[in-house]
């Protein structure tokens, strides 16, 4: 059931680099850790493209990598 929602995040996602497109909102930061938990960070690259590009858009951030590098 968990890999049906990605599918649908990752068929319903707007082109790289975030979910809405190419502005950064609350949805990335959200999708980006929770893409990497429960099996995420094996599954989620090879199989959601753009869920994967938004997440490591996500990392790059400047107030967020710290943060991304402790936790994830």
């Amino acid at each position: 059931m968990g890999r049906d929602i990605w599918r649908l995040v990752e068929r319903e996602a707007a082109p790289a680099p975030f979910i809405l497109g190419g502005r950064f909102s609350l949805a990335d930061l959200y999708l980006g850790f929770l893409s990497r938990w429960m099996g995420g960070r094996q599954w989620i690259p090879a199989n959601c493209p753009k869920v994967e590009a938004m997440a490591q858009a996500v990392a790059a951030r400047p107030r967020i990598a710290p943060v991304w590098a402790r936790h994830i």
